[in-house]
């Protein structure tokens, strides 16, 4: 995984640096990342069971007062009310 890294930083940044600044870049890289390890995280998302549509009106509604101070809607959309 470290040596998947180093290089795909060397290959992004080869167009802009020389020989021994790519050289340079690699040595640096590898002396920092000796004994490391490495893993990829990674974050699902998981379905609510609302559009995106849908989630956003109802984020909004419940945002919104009422005429009277301190009380909220309580009205909520469904998929198939738009």
């Amino acid at each position: 995984m470290v040596e998947e890294i180093i290089q795909t930083i060397k290959r992004a940044l080869m167009p802009d640096l020389s020989p021994a600044q790519m050289e340079k870049l690699e040595n640096v890289l590898c002396i920092t990342l000796h004994g490391k390890k490495i893993t990829e995280e990674r974050n699902e998302l998981t379905s609510t069971g609302e559009d995106g549509d849908v989630a956003k009106i109802n984020m909004f509604l419940g945002s919104k007062k009422d005429y009277r101070p301190g009380r909220r809607h309580s009205a909520t959309v469904q998929p198939g009310n738009l």
